[in-house]
């Protein structure tokens, strides 16, 4: 088990708080690079209303993409000044030899979009219009083996 922080936490999109409180990361870097056993703990200025989420991080090589587990963050995620946040991703870069990591993210009142089911398509002259059903089509005359 490893740790990575506690850092001061700031909030990179309102330059006017810049530092409100400190976050720290645990985690497991495998053999096979992955990462597993991630959880977030935050601790706000005042030290109450503290948040311990966990975090699954994806892919065997750095940098780690990761979001809260579970979706939404119970409890929420309350950052002083900014409010309760519900969703969260991360970006994290593991400390080496030569540097110290990075850990980054963003947090959302509203959904932030996981596993979302992606499609391959195609839309060219040599896709043809589905037979039947109803529907006015005009059909090319069919050749053999199509």
């Amino acid at each position: 088990m490893s740790t990575f922080g506690p850092f001061n936490f700031e909030v990179t999109s309102n330059a006017s708080k810049p530092k409100i409180g400190q976050l720290t990361l645990t985690y497991t870097l495998n053999a096979d690079g992955s990462i597993t056993g991630a959880s977030v703990y935050y601790q706000p200025p005042s030290g109450n209303d503290t948040s311990n989420f966990n975090v699954t991080f994806t892919g065997t090589t750095s940098p780690y993409s990761g979001n809260d587990d579970p979706d939404p963050i119970p409890n929420n995620w309350n950052v002083p000044g900014e409010g309760a946040y519900k969703h969260a991703s991360f970006l994290f870069t593991p400390p080496t030899a030569t540097s110290g990591g990075t850990l980054t993210g963003t947090a959302t009142k509203d959904s932030i979009k996981k596993d979302d089911p992606s499609i391959n398509w195609e839309a060219d002259p040599t896709v043809m219009a589905p037979e039947g059903g109803g529907e006015h089509h005009h059909h090319k005359k069919h050749h053999a083996g199509e």
